[in-house]
């Protein structure tokens, strides 16, 4: 499918890479290369360097689990952080406890400073792993508040962080290890949003529209 016959507006990282006639990881890398080529977009950008393969071992010997392959390959881009040009998630749980903090990348020249966005100071990373009810009540979250049955923070494994308007916390279960799982305020409960990694990094809005021809020119050469 070419360019010009994507007909909705918005757009999801699954349609990009149908649009590109390519591999889901091949988007992925595009998107990273791409901002990593603009000054502006990656100046709002959270990123680390990525994950080695040794890194990647410890951290599934952290969490007791293989990551699916797409997951992996993620992190090897980065160790956690923003996914470039995407706004329907925050950013994902580094693997390994590298980065004390987060940075968004310094402004380009003539940018207007965003110094006083909270949004965008640096944060400590949320890692793979570490205990879930610390990070629940981190963001002011007290897990005893959920009315779910045998919930228990312990059974899930955090490995993004959404909008709390919405999903909160996207996790495994490690009961159910496989499907990504959301965690977000007490009122909206525990559910499934994806089957898979996979489905949940087809599923998400990129920031451009499948009008953005410059934009999607930039990054089908990094393919």
């Amino acid at each position: 499918m070419g360019d010009a016959e994507m007909n909705r507006a918005a757009l999801t990282i699954g349609e990009l890479a149908q649009a590109f006639g390519a591999t889901v990881d091949q988007s992925i890398r595009g998107l990273y290369a791409a901002v990593h080529d603009d000054l502006v977009e990656a100046s709002m950008t959270r990123l680390a360097p990525g994950c080695t393969v040794d890194e990647l071992a410890i951290a599934e010997q952290r969490i007791g689990y293989s990551l699916p392959p797409l997951h992996r390959y993620v992190l090897t881009f980065s160790n956690g952080g923003t996914l470039p040009y995407v706004n329907s998630m925050d950013y994902f749980a580094a693997a390994v406890p590298r980065e004390q903090e987060w940075n968004v990348l310094q402004l380009p020249p003539g940018v207007e400073d965003i110094g006083d966005d909270p949004g965008l100071q640096p944060q400590e990373p949320l890692l793979l792993g570490e205990p879930f009810d610390k990070t629940l009540i981190s963001v002011g979250i007290e897990p005893t508040r959920f009315r779910v049955p045998d919930f228990d923070p312990a059974n899930f494994i955090v490995m993004a962080c959404g909008f709390f308007d919405a999903d909160g916390f996207y996790c495994y279960r490690r009961d159910d290890f496989g499907p990504i799982y959301a965690v977000g305020q007490p009122q909206y409960g525990v559910y499934v949003v994806a089957s898979n990694f996979e489905t949940f990094l087809r599923d998400q809005w990129l920031i451009f529209d499948a009008d953005d021809e410059p934009m999607i020119s930039r990054i089908r050469a990094f393919l």
